[in-house]
């Protein structure tokens, strides 16, 4: 029997949390589809950039940071140095990146003052630099050294962009949900649709295309640690698959509009629709959640499908 899904593995940092950001910045906008990626156990640093709050991750000169990758397409790196002592004058840095003890890239650099800062201490960094990875399917354990310069560290905000996106993506207002919660991330604010474990959320689409979806279990007050919890779906009222996903708690994301609860950290999977109009359905199943929100997307181009 032919399948209706297709699974898609979103990447991820050594040991491995997600997170997907639809905002957009200034000098380091993500595009759509983009997912930022977030080290587990490595603590962000908040750059105030032209008024935003952008999330980076820095990279001591003397140490390196791991990454772990799924699939094919293009790791976009934006880096930013990290001026010592408010130096304001052009520094020279290199950013290798390697995989398996081969460098996949060796770029070299020079950045001076900007106007991007620290929010916690105001202390300035550099001006951003990027560097485009294309990686070939399959799986990459990557690693992020800063060599060549007297700098303490560099900041990183590292986005991948995965093969099959780039016509873009276009969310989607579902037919039914319980609720809408809206999350602030990062100031911008992003509309989720959630679902429980008797009420669905279903989404009405002209195929064929892939959806994407973006989940985040809800946290009540009990709930701490890594929590498991499925999505399930049907295609016209039949079962199809449940996707069985791990998450934890957001440090860095809230619901405007619902206080009671917090958004887990934001986990994607994918699923393709055949040809013809349809309705999908989606439920929480297992684990101790009471609801999860979904968001959805569509490639922009399917728009003219029927």
């Amino acid at each position: 029997m032919m399948s209706f899904f297709s699974t898609y593995r979103s990447a991820l940092l050594v040991a491995a949390s997600i997170l997907v950001t639809a905002s957009a910045f200034a000098a380091g906008a993500s595009r759509t589809g983009d997912i930022l990626i977030t080290p587990e156990g490595q603590r962000s640093v908040a750059l105030s950039i032209a008024g935003k709050s952008v999330r980076y991750y820095r990279l001591p000169s003397a140490a390196e940071l791991k990454m772990i990758v799924e699939g094919s397409g293009d790791l976009r790196v934006l880096s930013r140095l990290e001026l010592a002592g408010g130096a304001q004058g052009a520094q020279a840095y290199t950013l290798e990146i390697a995989e398996g003890g081969r460098v996949l890239k060796l770029a070299s650099a020079q950045s001076d003052g900007s106007d991007a800062t620290v929010k916690a201490t105001n202390a300035p960094a550099g001006r951003s630099r990027k560097v485009v990875v294309h990686l070939r399917p399959g799986h990459h354990e990557l690693t992020f050294r800063l060599k060549g310069t007297s700098a303490p560290g560099v900041f990183l905000r590292v986005l991948f962009h995965p093969a099959g996106t780039t016509a873009g993506l276009t969310p989607i207002t579902p037919l039914s949900y319980e609720r809408v919660a809206t999350a602030v991330v990062q100031e911008s604010l992003i509309s989720y649709f959630v679902a429980g474990t008797d009420q669905q959320v279903k989404v009405r689409l002209v195929g064929p295309l892939t959806l994407r979806v973006d989940s985040r279990l809800n946290f009540d007050p009990k709930m701490t640690g890594d929590q498991k919890y499925a999505v399930a779906a049907s295609l016209d009222d039949k079962p199809l698959k449940a996707f069985d996903l791990l998450t934890s708690r957001s440090q860095d994301v809230v619901y405007k509009d619902w206080k009671e609860e917090v958004p887990g950290k934001r986990q994607t999977f994918s699923l393709d629709v055949p040809a013809g109009e349809h309705v999908l359905s989606f439920l929480l199943k297992g684990g101790m959640g009471r609801s999860v929100s979904l968001r959805f997307e569509i490639p922009t181009e399917s728009l003219k499908n029927g």
